[in-house]
């Protein structure tokens, strides 16, 4: 019923590792939002822990957290103007 109501373009980003959010429950959520045509993105990267983006924590991960940064940027890009 949620995911019914998303009106905006959803990017979705996991770390394959994340303990708080695994990537089943993240594919989960993609899936309701599939099912209720709720526009999104998910992107989950291989061997990146939760907060793999924040280069003061040991989870940080480069690779990962230079693609998602470039992922993130082009989901701007495309959706605010």
């Amino acid at each position: 019923e949620e995911a019914a109501a998303i009106r905006v373009p959803i990017l979705a980003i996991y770390g394959e590792l994340d303990q708080g959010v695994s990537p089943e429950v993240a594919r989960l959520g993609a899936a309701l939002m599939n099912a209720a045509g709720a526009p999104h993105e998910m992107v989950i990267y291989e061997g990146a822990q939760h907060a793999f983006m924040n280069d003061n924590r040991p989870a940080y991960h480069p690779e990962a957290a230079e693609a998602a940064w470039a992922r993130i940027l082009a989901h701007f890009r495309e959706n605010l103007r």
